[in-house]
């Protein structure tokens, strides 16, 4: 819990019960011979809010256990046991005139302090820690997570060693979970059979599934055109679907014709009179043209007709002369060869693969590391650097990754460290408050005399 401005109401209401009872003790202490004790009236006013208060701060613990109890949120209940608990042993002290008293007395004095210094040092724990787990742990998570992570950060550690020095010979059952979500991630895994082959890159002695039996695939079944598919008017359709080169079918013959019927002679007067009605009609049609608008097809005719006058001939350009261009002969520049980068020696290999199995992979298991050569920044730059040194430039990038995953592991151990500081204060605080409220009952049932002691 941080204090920030929300804690300003707490703060000056405490601030002013406070400076109301210091007056009324200062006012009841010039009054009395021998000061105010637990049991004046002023005492037992001091005695009994005190225990309220008591009661109020460890009432905490029950309304962290009952989430869904709506009594105030939960930031309440927390200023309310920091300021309130405080202003109560305060008052405690007012009751009790800054004297001892016997055993019973005493040991409630003694608890109550714990609890008042244990509280104060959770709360100045809590000002602190956050603010280094901003600074030192950049890549803070989840504290359940730590384990999870870890074994992924040891799997992909595998991973890049082996893709540079060989398949390792280590004990992968443990880490196959996390291979499998990691694999995962990576979307290489198409189908269940490709697991153990993504595993048998990593690790030796991997069992890989027996290869799938090829089935053979039939051919297709030819598409036959049945004899009596052609119809009257052409081809069926089935045999036009299998063919696409084949000549569209005809199209289906209309009616025929009626036999053409024998002329009629006719007589000469007939003959005249079929003449004249000819001529009357072809008369009609052509004063009815003449009144028409010519189309743009007529016009298009007309006009040609009109201007049927012979046309200039055309007098030809001469073409340019185009001087023939000689190329200059460029010069051939010699390719640069092309380098390719050397083998790196197997006993370089080795002892990268060497370093990995023996110092990497037990530090991104469970954060220790042999001779805790890895445990802290400067030592673990060391150990790099001479690597780095020793072993050719080609393995120079696999090195730096893997001094990545040990520092973001070494991350990890900061956080948990700090987050065990921030919550095994507790282990120092909470015995002393149960104790301090048993002797508590225990005081008020002595003082009230509702157990008798002795005859």
């Amino acid at each position: 819990m941080l204090i920030d401005r929300t804690h300003k109401p707490w703060f000056f209401g405490s601030a002013l019960v406070l400076i109301s009872a210091a007056s009324a003790y200062w006012a009841m202490e010039k009054q009395s011979i021998h000061g105010p004790t637990g049991g004046s009236v002023l005492g037992l006013i001091f005695g009994i809010a005190g225990s309220l208060l008591m009661i109020f701060a460890a009432l905490l613990a029950v309304r962290k256990r009952l989430p869904t109890w709506r009594v105030g949120s939960a930031q309440f209940w927390l200023r309310g046991h920091l300021w309130l608990g405080t202003l109560g042993f305060v008052l405690i002290l007012f009751h009790a005139g800054f004297h001892w008293g016997g055993l019973l007395e005493n040991l409630l004095w003694i608890s109550f302090g714990l609890v008042v210094v244990t509280g104060f040092a959770g709360v100045a724990l809590q000002q602190v820690i956050p603010r280094l787990l901003t600074t030192r742990v950049p890549l803070e998570t989840m504290v359940a997570q730590i384990p999870f992570l870890s074994r992924t950060m040891q799997f992909r550690a595998d991973q890049l060693v082996a893709k540079q020095a060989g398949v390792l010979d280590v004990d992968y059952e443990s880490l196959k979970p996390f291979a499998e979500e990691v694999l995962k991630q990576q979307r290489v895994l198409k189908r269940e059979s490709d697991f153990p082959k993504e595993l048998a890159k990593v690790y030796a002695n991997v069992p890989l599934p027996e290869a799938d039996a090829k089935k053979p695939t039939a051919p297709a079944a030819a598409v036959e055109t049945p004899p009596a598919a052609k119809a009257a008017g052409g081809e069926s359709a089935v045999s036009a679907s299998t063919n696409p080169n084949a000549l569209p079918a005809a199209e289906p013959a209309g009616e025929q014709p009626a036999a053409a019927t024998p002329e009629k002679k006719l007589s000469p007067l007939e003959q005249m009179q079929a003449k004249l009605a000819a001529a009357k009609a072809t008369s009609v049609d052509k004063t009815a043209e003449t009144h028409k608008p010519l189309t743009v097809e007529k016009s298009a005719a007309v006009e040609p007709a009109a201007t049927d006058k012979p046309a200039p001939p055309a007098v030809k350009k001469p073409s340019p002369v185009v001087k023939p261009t000689v190329e200059k002969p460029v010069a051939a520049t010699p390719k640069a060869p092309v380098k390719t980068a050397a083998p790196v020696p197997p006993a370089l290999l080795a002892e990268l693969r060497d370093f990995h199995i023996r110092v990497v992979r037990p530090f991104l298991s469970n954060g220790r590391s042999p001779q805790h050569r890895l445990d802290d920044d400067i030592t673990a730059r060391r150990v790099f650097a001479q690597l780095r040194s020793d072993l050719p430039a080609e393995l120079h990038d696999s090195l730096h990754k893997l001094e990545d995953l040990c520092d973001e592991r070494r991350q990890f151990n900061t956080q948990l460290r700090l987050h065990r500081w921030l919550h095994w204060w507790l282990i120092l605080h909470i015995p002393p408050s149960i104790a301090m409220l048993v002797l508590f009952v225990a005081h008020v049932i002595v003082s009230l005399r509702v157990v008798p002691f002795g005859g």
